[in-house]
């Protein structure tokens, strides 16, 4: 897989800009301001119909404009493909080789694509909501079962809670029978991708700092069990306290994720170094299982190459983007190591 070009109208800083890529690794560099990362972040949009940098798509029209537009050009399968992204006024549009939809939702699993970038640190750090949307991503992008039930747990969830907050228990049994299949999935898939992950996590974090580091995480599980007939018990016995908040308490929307390294929690314990190699090596790791999965090579992004890590580690790092197909860097400057193929645009 590979993207060949992107066409950008009043997208962010951009009233019109059109970029070729090279099939290996593409350095975007030059001074602060300039839309290095407004670049990284529309094939980030491209990808999973989301941004990285904010929750609401009008943030990404150009000032004084009333819609954006991103137009792409991609190889896959050994066929060539188009892909046009529309936001304003009117909505959102996507058109995918001339079939339209009215969503970004058919995005997901078209042009796979992991981001690492130095807001990533509060996955570790920050709210259980960061912690779940990296493993609600990383799967949507994979499991199109997964995205079902992930809309659909949050619709009949939304239906409860609006029950919980009339104080009206009768109604809540058939919204549960949804909920409940729907989160046994959700867990179960988190669970399993934990699993999987994990010695890909602990593999990339001995490359970058070059010692062996017990790495290990745990998902907790508010329901305490995916069993679907154990999480119906579970939320007929909270309904007294539930019906008097008017809010849904426990299920996949409120479990969290611990990280360990050397058996010491992360989030507590680790130094800024160890935080930023384990970041980098849970998306490494990410892009690894992607590949082994769909078999076929996602496209990597890195915002803001060398805030990341140390000298010694961006270096590695830098290496190790020889085996990642298509790469995206942005950086103020760059001075590639004489392993690594590249070709470099410079903004504005």
């Amino acid at each position: 897989m590979q993207l060949d070009k992107v066409i950008l109208s009043n997208f962010r800083s951009y009233a019109q800009k059109e970029i070729t890529f090279s099939p290996h690794l593409n350095c975007v560099f030059g001074d602060n301001a300039v839309g290095k990362s407004n670049l990284l972040e529309a094939i980030y949009l491209l990808s999973t119909g989301k941004s990285f940098r904010t929750h609401y798509l009008h943030d990404l029209v150009r000032h004084s404009e009333k819609n954006f537009r991103i137009e792409a050009k991609f190889s896959k399968d050994g066929s060539s493909d188009s892909l046009v992204l529309v936001y304003g006024t009117d909505g959102r549009k996507m058109l995918y080789n001339n079939t339209a939809h009215a969503s970004f939702l058919p995005l997901l699993g078209l042009l796979p694509c992991v981001l690492l970038t130095p807001e990533d640190i509060s996955i570790l750090t920050g709210a259980p909501a960061q912690r779940r949307r990296f493993l609600d991503l990383h799967l949507s992008q994979m499991d199109p079962l997964y995205i079902h039930h992930l809309g659909r747990y949050h619709k009949a969830m939304k239906q409860r809670n609006a029950l919980l907050k009339q104080k009206e228990a009768k109604g809540l049994d058939p919204w549960e029978q949804i909920m409940a299949a729907s989160a046994s999935y959700l867990i179960e898939k988190r669970q399993e991708t934990l699993l999987v992950l994990q010695p890909f996590v602990e593999e990339t974090i001995s490359e970058l700092s070059e010692t062996r580091e017990r790495f290990s995480w745990v998902y907790e599980n508010s329901l305490g069990s995916s069993d679907p007939l154990h999480i119906l018990e579970q939320w007929k016995k909270s309904r007294g306290k539930e019906l008097l908040l008017g809010s849904t308490l426990s299920g996949p929307h409120r479990d969290d994720i611990l990280f360990y390294l050397q058996e010491q929690e992360i989030k507590t314990y680790c130094s800024e170094g160890q935080k930023r190699s384990c970041i980098a090596a849970l998306r490494l790791a990410e892009w690894q299982r992607l590949y082994a999965f769909l078999g076929t090579a996602p496209l990597f992004g890195i915002d803001d190459f060398g805030a990341h890590l140390d000298a010694k580690r961006t270096t590695i790092l830098q290496k190790m983007t020889r085996n990642l197909g298509q790469v995206f860097l942005t950086a103020p400057s760059f001075s590639p190591v004489e392993e690594v193929q590249f070709s470099m645009t410079s903004l504005p």
